[in-house]
């Protein structure tokens, strides 16, 4: 009912859904809130980012993004490429599911976004960007923070590189602040 009210002041404008949370946790199967509020926010012209870990469940709203594509950017967040996944984000998707909703959403016209980060395994992430170049449309590159284990990694050389294969493949990126300071 509070979207409901809210709505039509966002008109035109941008809702992310969600950074702090996750639109498609394994809960929204059965009480379906992020349909309804996309619904509602497709109704009233507001436009949607969309971030989640939820892998296949992110997919349950495909239909709807797919007739509003010119309204929402689907995206998720990547920190490797391998199984290790799972011992870093344990209720999140595997990588691999989240890959497949990418490109299944990309396959309807749907722009598509990944924010690679934390980056835990330079090499990993790097991989994140060169196995998602064909389906991926824009890219956000963070560091790692608020771990020790993180100043051992070389952050210019990281950056640099993940730099110059985003312009190679004429692909629209951010540098998040934390890591441009390093370039």
């Amino acid at each position: 009912e509070a979207v409901k009210k809210e709505a039509q002041r966002y008109a035109g404008k941008n809702v992310f859904l969600c950074f702090t949370c996750d639109p498609y946790q394994p809960i929204e199967k059965e009480y379906r809130l992020t349909r309804s509020v996309l619904e509602i926010f497709f109704n009233n012209e507001v436009n949607v980012t969309i971030l989640s870990k939820g892998g296949l469940r992110a997919l349950a709203d495909i239909d709807i993004l797919e007739k509003n594509r010119e309204k929402v950017l689907f995206g998720t967040t990547l920190t490797f490429i391998d199984s290790r996944s799972a011992e870093w984000e344990p209720n999140a998707a595997s990588s691999i599911e989240r890959i497949i909703s990418l490109q299944e959403a990309h396959s309807k016209g749907i722009k598509t976004w990944i924010s690679i980060e934390p980056v835990i395994d330079p090499e990993q992430s790097i991989q994140c960007i060169e196995k998602t170049l064909d389906f991926v449309d824009i890219y956000k590159v963070g560091k790692w923070n608020h771990d020790l284990m993180s100043e051992k990694i070389d952050w210019r050389a990281f950056g640099l590189r993940a730099v110059a294969i985003l312009k190679e493949a004429k692909k629209e990126f951010i540098i998040k602040k934390d890591l441009q300071r390093f370039l």
